[in-house]
């Protein structure tokens, strides 16, 4: 019987316009008894879920790797070495959900920062009831977030740095560079909370993904979830990387980071001579030389985005998750890379242009304090400024 109520039910659903479906959930021309027993027929009647029966067992491990790598934006490969990690740990321990492999948890994360598609829909796919999706979802970033010190790893020793900054000066010849950094947009909703925090000069709402690359294009330092209104010397400043710098003294040494102008110049942060129109000819090929070597950071974050590409937008409304989606993806990024899992850049450039660079300056004191809990780091003079650019520059 309740099954055959089930079947009337989808077929009306299915058949009725959508303007007479809402009519009938919430018209409010009825008397209020009929109302009421009209809202009670409703409750007990629950539409089934048109979810998909054993999609991994019999769809996902059936792909060959050209259709693996269209689905999940990584090589089977990769992706199974990190399920076989996850298998080991106990981050579903207390998880109230019974019958979830690793393998499925970790596949429709992956699936969901890799497509566009909604979220209810990748439940579906992966026969998961929201609220336990969305259970698993965290579960499966804490994971990835966990492995964050081994992938995301700031050059520190000697050895190290050395190595870096060799590859940078084999870019334009430009020596003792050990990282470029810059800040991105990664869009979102319209938040619940302090919505004109979010909501940037180029008018949309956003939180800010603020990196460091090397020449390879690793993130060797990522600082996620200031409001999209906040600057990006201003997100520098609140950084935990802005804080070792000025705590130790021998956090850069004798190296420097590449910024552009929106960054302070600093003895350890080389940007570009501002172009008054009367920049001499070797202030010039300075610029010139020093915004081909920082490319590099928007190249990372073009690949970044190409890859997951759910940091196009994000229609989750929960800023904390949003975090934990992107950081995840910076973690991914860097694993792909350093696992030689390479893919083509297919975000186009106006994109990644409208994207990158900050934001405005306009954004209180008082109000950004209140975001902190949404913020996650990988890390847990003028004549100094241009006495450094003439160091680096050969």
């Amino acid at each position: 019987m309740d099954q055959m109520i089930d079947d009337i039910v989808q077929d009306w659903i299915l058949d009725a316009p959508f303007p007479d479906i809402h009519n009938i959930l919430f018209s409010s021309d009825s008397s209020s008894s009929e109302s009421s027993e009209d809202d009670e027929g409703i409750n007990r009647i629950r539409v089934p879920r048109r979810c998909v029966r054993n999609f991994v067992e019999n769809t996902v491990r059936q792909y060959n790797e050209k259709q693996f790598r269209k689905h999940f934006r990584l090589r089977r490969s990769t992706l199974y070495q990190l399920i076989e990690r996850f298998e080991q740990t106990n981050f579903f321990q207390n998880l109230p959900i019974g019958g979830i492999t690793h393998e499925r948890a970790l596949l429709m994360t992956v699936w969901y920062l890799a497509n566009i598609e909604t979220f209810r829909e990748i439940s579906n796919l992966f026969d998961f009831a929201p609220s336990d999706s969305h259970r698993v979802l965290l579960c499966s970033l804490d994971f990835l977030i966990s492995l964050s010190e081994e992938y995301i790893r700031w050059p520190e020793t000697a050895a190290d740095k050395i190595e870096v900054s060799r590859k940078f000066s084999d870019l334009q010849n430009i020596t003792q560079i050990i990282g470029a950094i810059d800040g991105c947009h990664v869009r979102i909703r319209r938040p619940v909370h302090h919505q004109e925090d979010y909501y940037n000069r180029k008018r949309y709402h956003s939180i800010i993904l603020q990196a460091v690359a090397n020449s390879d294009k690793v993130f060797t330092d990522v600082y996620i979830g200031e409001p999209g209104s906040m600057h990006d010397a201003r997100v520098f400043r609140r950084s935990p990387l802005y804080e070792k710098a000025l705590t130790d003294p021998n956090f850069f040494g004798t190296y420097f980071l590449l910024g552009d102008t929106a960054y302070p110049s600093t003895p350890w942060m080389i940007t570009p001579f501002r172009d008054n129109g009367h920049l001499t000819p070797g202030q010039r090929q300075f610029n010139y030389r020093h915004s081909s070597t920082r490319i590099v950071i928007e190249q990372a974050f073009g690949l970044l985005r190409a890859r997951f590409r759910r940091l196009i937008r994000f229609d989750n409304l929960r800023v904390d998750i949003i975090v934990k989606c992107v950081m995840a993806s910076c973690i991914l990024h860097n694993i792909c890379i350093l696992h030689d899992d390479p893919i083509e850049d297919d975000t186009s450039d106006s994109e990644i242009s409208d994207e990158s660079n900050g934001g405005s300056s306009e954004s209180s004191e008082t109000s950004s304090e209140s975001h902190e809990s949404n913020v996650i780091s990988s890390g847990s003079s003028s004549s100094q400024c241009c006495s450094s650019k003439c160091r680096i520059f050969h």
